[in-house]
């Protein structure tokens, strides 16, 4: 049942990737496209390999306002992710990815609803922790930042509303880029769930409406309550 199920998810994540991994490549042929992507999802670690370790900077974000560099350093702690005995959902993301920010409230509310579970989440990021002030900014402003996706014209509008709020409780885990390249992710947002045993159960590249519905399932399935 759960490699059906996996199975059936990369095709349907393949069809969605053809339209909507990068929003700069409107003008890029179907064919072209298709070729791009399923190469992507060919790249990734195999179903039942183990996963490489990872380690890295963990933050919680406050529900205060970041003032600068030396706090934000100072709510940064050490961490190496322990696969055994519990379920592993690693969510790698980055800021400036527009699928990313339409992701990320999706796996907050899987964050949600399995957080007491015997299931770790992290939002995995290689690439911001380099330039503090415009990471800084962007926490501060996330909670409020609204985006929206036409699914017709292909095109994301980001807004800073202050009336709309969305939260950001999932541990965000700054690592290195080698890890990028032990987990062969080649574009974001990219998703690996990793089992009890520290092996591989699937992958994922790209972002799709029923993302938190599909990993909710997934999830079930692999708590044995499904």
């Amino acid at each position: 049942m759960p490699n059906f199920i996996i199975a059936v998810a990369k095709t349907v994540l393949a069809f969605f990737l053809c339209s909507y991994l990068l929003f700069s490549n409107e003008d890029t042929k179907d064919q072209e496209v298709t070729e791009v992507n399923a190469n992507l999802l060919e790249n990734l670690l195999e179903n039942g390999t183990y996963a490489p370790k990872i380690s890295g900077s963990l933050f919680m974000k406050p529900q205060y306002k970041i003032t600068d560099a030396s706090q934000f350093n100072e709510l940064l702690s050490r961490h190496s992710v322990d696969y055994k005995g519990k379920i592993t959902v690693l969510q790698f993301w980055e800021k400036d990815c527009q699928y990313c920010l339409l992701l990320l409230p999706k796996l907050e509310r899987v964050f949600a609803k399995y957080r007491e579970k015997n299931i770790s989440f992290y939002a995995v990021n290689p690439n911001d922790l380099s330039d503090k002030k415009k990471l800084t900014d962007f926490l501060n402003s996330y909670e409020n930042t609204k985006i929206e996706f036409d699914e017709v014209k292909n095109k994301a509008t980001i807004s800073i509303d202050s009336s709309y709020y969305k939260p950001f409780k999932v541990p965000i885990l700054f690592v290195e880029k080698s890890i990028q390249k032990n987990f062969q992710i080649g574009a974001f947002p990219a998703l690996y769930v990793i089992d009890e045993n520290g092996m591989v159960y699937t992958g994922m590249i790209g972002y799709f409406e029923e993302y938190d519905k599909w990993l909710s399932n997934l999830l079930d399935i692999m708590l044995n309550l499904k």
